[in-house]
């Protein structure tokens, strides 16, 4: 863990990218630690992307969005 890159979104400033609602802890549960990944391709242009979290995600969680991105090596080229 302590390996991620958390923002916490900022009402003033909408077009700033953001993972964690306004307001959220920075100390966060395992769900929001990815503890490992995998990309597949399964076709011309597309992949399956999978990830085991630390701890699962409860049915309800306390924050109505969480968002993962991805930062590939190299970027992605566009078509």
């Amino acid at each position: 863990m302590d390996d991620l890159q958390f923002r916490n979104c900022d009402p003033n400033y909408p077009d700033i990218p953001c993972s964690l609602p306004p307001g959220a802890p920075a100390s966060l549960p395992g769900y929001f630690d990815i503890k490992s990944a995998q990309i597949t391709q399964v076709g011309t242009g597309q992949v399956d992307l999978s990830i085991q979290l630390y701890e699962p995600i409860p049915a309800q969680p306390p924050y109505l969005y969480m968002s993962y991105a991805w930062q590939f090596a190299g970027g992605v080229s566009p078509r």
